[in-house]
């Protein structure tokens, strides 16, 4: 009778008769070791995928985040000039006016 043997990849369920193993490695492990890719599975590779998806959205978020603020923080320094500049131009009006 053929034993079966779980894949030796920590976390890892599978079990060499629920599919095809390489050596001690079930299939989906090896594809994802050998190929950074996964496949449909519901081994825990696909906790990793998804976990590996959201850090990908946050990083992406935090960057867009990060342009965001560095346009707004130009927008804010022209409206400080142009705020400074009026004030510079209404100094010099009053004066004017003023006798």
């Amino acid at each position: 009778m053929n034993q079966s043997r779980k894949c030796i990849v920590h976390g890892c369920s599978n079990h060499s008769h629920q599919g095809v193993f390489v050596g001690d490695l079930c299939g989906p492990c090896f594809a994802y070791l050998t190929t950074g890719n996964i496949g449909p599975t519901d081994s825990f590779l696909s906790t990793v995928n998804t976990d590996s998806v959201a850090l990908n959205n946050a990083r992406k978020l935090v960057s867009s985040l990060a342009t965001e603020l560095i346009d707004l923080t130009k927008e804010r320094d022209l409206l400080r000039e142009q705020r400074d500049e009026a004030l510079r131009l209404l100094g010099k009006w009053e004066e004017e006016v003023q006798p």
